[in-house]
């Protein structure tokens, strides 16, 4: 197998970049000119390295019928369901509660594996629903995480 050759100077900027902080005091002059010293990455920077987001929506879905049509007609499935909240099992975090169009966004979750639970606090939808095994990357968004919670 053939061996390629990186310059020193290509070395140095592959190690500043993905290193995040460049020690380039240990490193000859000679060797960094004309390198761009690199500093420490920006607070929104760094989070973005390490943690991902996840996106949906909350739908509510039907229960029973009556002669083939829903009990609670105005509430058919797939109509959003608003003031829902979605959290992160295991941790602190949950989204903001969601709005007229039943969509939530959980932001700054670590890269790994997690079930997410979504509950609304009115009478109407009083059992929380459940996600597992939701994977977040980092840097990534998980889209499509949506919920059906049963009307009550």
């Amino acid at each position: 197998m053939p061996q390629s050759q990186i310059s020193r100077r290509q070395l140095i900027k592959i190690l500043a970049a993905t290193a995040g902080t460049a020690i380039l005091s240990s490193v000859p002059n000679k060797w960094k000119t004309p390198v761009v010293q690199v500093g420490v990455l920006p607070a929104h920077a760094q989070g973005s390295l390490r943690t991902g987001t996840i996106t949906g929506y909350v739908y509510n879905t039907p229960v029973g019928n009556l002669s083939g049509e829903h009990l609670f007609a105005p509430k058919i499935a797939g109509i959003p369901v608003s003031d829902a909240t979605i959290s992160v099992d295991g941790t602190s975090l949950h989204s903001a509660p969601t709005g007229q169009d039943g969509a939530y966004t959980v932001t700054n979750v670590p890269a790994g594996t997690y079930n997410l639970s979504c509950v609304n606090t009115s009478n109407l939808f009083p059992n929380p629903d459940h996600i597992n095994g939701v994977v977040v990357t980092a840097g990534g968004t998980t889209p499509n995480q949506d919920f059906f919670l049963n009307i009550g």
